[in-house]
């Protein structure tokens, strides 16, 4: 009898340690929980939600993607604004010519965007970088959702004059799992 209230212990003890050591394992090496900080992906990501986020992932057109510090990276700027990740959406990726027009709309190789997902369709141009501008090989330029407010690519403080470097990315959002009643798939 007792040698199998121990075999019950370690046959209860294994399917308890295995899934625990799985999951450990899934989002030391592939997967992060991250949370939103702010208006700029409105209406798609709201203030507090949060998103599991793909490590392994090459970032893509259309994706939204976590970006590592804000701003440009530089150490003194992180210490003044702080290093809250940004989460933003990938716009185009190296090769491609970005273009925005007088009125806010998007056109990536000569081909306007359809973005449904912008919080408010009557955006403006706003920001610092000259355009049409070509992204590097290696770089993403982003842009949040609710473009009147957010600060991103449009902007030379944002990475490389607007440019962000991939080795900065994250991962890309792959499930919103919090507000519970909100999960969805990005």
């Amino acid at each position: 009898m007792k040698k199998e209230t121990i075999k019950g212990m370690y046959d209860t003890i294994g399917i308890i340690i295995i899934p625990l050591i799985a999951v450990i394992v899934l989002f030391t090496f592939f997967f992060r929980v991250v949370g939103v900080d702010g208006e700029s992906m409105m209406n798609t990501l709201e203030d507090g939600d949060r998103v599991i986020i793909s490590i392994m992932s090459d970032p893509q057109p259309g994706d939204i993607v976590v970006v590592s510090r804000n701003y440009n990276n530089d150490e003194a700027e992180i210490e003044q604004r702080g290093s809250t990740p940004i989460i933003k959406r990938v716009i185009a990726v190296g090769g491609q010519t970005v273009d925005i027009d007088d009125d806010g709309n998007v056109i990536v190789d000569g081909v306007m965007l359809d973005e449904p997902y912008i919080a408010d369709q009557n955006q403006r141009r706003i920001g610092d970088v000259e355009f049409p501008v070509t992204i590097r090989e290696g770089y993403i330029f982003v842009m949040g959702d609710n473009r009147n407010v957010s600060h991103d690519s449009r902007f030379t403080s944002i990475g490389e004059m607007g440019q962000i470097n991939k080795k900065y990315v994250l991962g890309k959002a792959i499930v919103r799992f919090f507000p519970f009643d909100e999960m969805c798939v990005l």
